[in-house]
C-alpha cells in the first residue's frame, strides 16, 4: 500500500488538492491545508494551523484597548459597579476593539485608578449591545497599602474580528464604585472570522 508511512512507501506519492478532504496521505492530514491560525474555525482543520496559532499566541505584538482604529491610544475606560453589594453594573464598551481586522486574544486587564478600598470582580463580555455574553473574569483588591494592582490575568476563547468587547464590575461593598481599566490583547494575522 503505497502512500503511507511505515510500509516502505513514499507518503507523498499522491497529494490531494489543497484543503481536500480525502485524507489519503500524511500531507493531507498534517499539512496541505489553508494553514491559518485556528484553521479549524475556517472549516479547514490542520495541525500546522494550530502550530501557527501557538506561534502567533506567543510572538505577535501586544495592543492595548481602548484605542482608536488608527492605533491612537485612548484614556482608561471607567467601569462602574452597581449600588448593591456583589452586583454588576452596566456593560461598558471597550472602544476600538471591534474595529480591528483580525481575530484577537485577551490575557490581561490593566487596573488603573480604583475608587475605594474593596474586593472587585471584573467581567469581560462579547456581542452586540443588550445581548452580551460572558467571556471571562478576573478579581483584584484595593486596600490601604495598595491602590493599584497592575495587571490582572484573564482568559477566554479567541475573539473573532468585528466582535464588540464589553466590561462590567462588581464589588463586595457595592456603592457604585469605579475602576479604570485597559485591556491587553494581541492579534492573530490571517484570521478574519
Amino acid at each position: 500500500m503505497t502512500g503511507h508511512i511505515g510500509n516502505g512507501g513514499d507518503y507523498n506519492t499522491t497529494v490531494p488538492a489543497e484543503n481536500g478532504s480525502g485524507n489519503d496521505t500524511v500531507a493531507d492530514v498534517i499539512g496541505n491545508k489553508n494553514d491559518l491560525s485556528f484553521s479549524d474555525w475556517m472549516a479547514h482543520p490542520s495541525v500546522i494551523g494550530h502550530l501557527k496559532a501557538g506561534y502567533n499566541h506567543v510572538h505577535n505584538p501586544a495592543r492595548v484597548y481602548p484605542r482608536t482604529d488608527d492605533n491612537t491610544p485612548l484614556a482608561f475606560l471607567t467601569v462602574t459597579g452597581a449600588a448593591g453589594a456583589l452586583t454588576y453594573g452596566s456593560w461598558v464598551e471597550v472602544s476600538g476593539f471591534d474595529g480591528k481586522s483580525v481575530m484577537a486574544d485577551v490575557h490581561f486587564v490593566f487596573i488603573g485608578s480604583i475608587s475605594a478600598n474593596d474586593d472587585y470582580t471584573l467581567q469581560l463580555g462579547t456581542g452586540a449591545a443588550g445581548a452580551q455574553s460572558f467571556w471571562g473574569e478576573c478579581a483584584f483588591t484595593r486596600d490601604t497599602n495598595q491602590q493599584r494592582t497592575g495587571y490582572a490575568p484573564i482568559q477566554g476563547a479567541p475573539i473573532p474580528a468585528g466582535t464588540k468587547l464589553w466590561a462590567r464590575v462588581a464589588s463586595t461593598g457595592g456603592s457604585s464604585r469605579t475602576v479604570d481599566i485597559k485591556v491587553y490583547t494581541h492579534e492573530y494575522p490571517g484570521v478574519t472570522g
